[in-house]
């Protein structure tokens, strides 16, 4: 697991090299637009299409991924958590308490028949 969060003065460090508006919260700045990992085939060619996407919002200024557990069978959240290691412990690219953005949703909806 990588350790860390992302900070208000650390996200805006990471958004001034870019040449483009932000979004501003009190607890963090992020991109004007996010990256959504939703549709597409739960395959490995859709994974590597997906991890191409997300180097390259990464690498130009987009710093706000969208993922969640019941995307592509849960294939987009370990595509997201494949570039954020490539980028974080292998290549030393980006620091991911200070720059980048994901959020992720956890939502199942059960139905119970209670047999009285």
């Amino acid at each position: 697991m990588i350790k860390g969060y992302a900070t208000y003065n650390h996200t805006c460090q990471y958004l001034s090299k870019f040449d483009f508006p932000n979004r501003k919260t009190p607890w963090f700045q992020t991109s004007p637009i996010a990256l959504g990992t939703h549709l597409g085939d739960m395959t490995d060619e859709v994974s590597n299409l997906y991890r191409e996407a997300i180097e390259y919002c990464f690498l130009n200024g987009i710093n706000f991924v969208d993922t969640a557990l019941n995307y592509r069978g849960m294939r987009s959240e370990r595509d997201v958590g494949f570039v954020l290691n490539k980028f974080i412990k292998d290549q030393g690219i980006i620091k991911r308490e200070f720059q980048l953005m994901y959020t992720t949703l956890v939502h199942f909806f059960c139905e119970a028949k209670v047999d009285t």
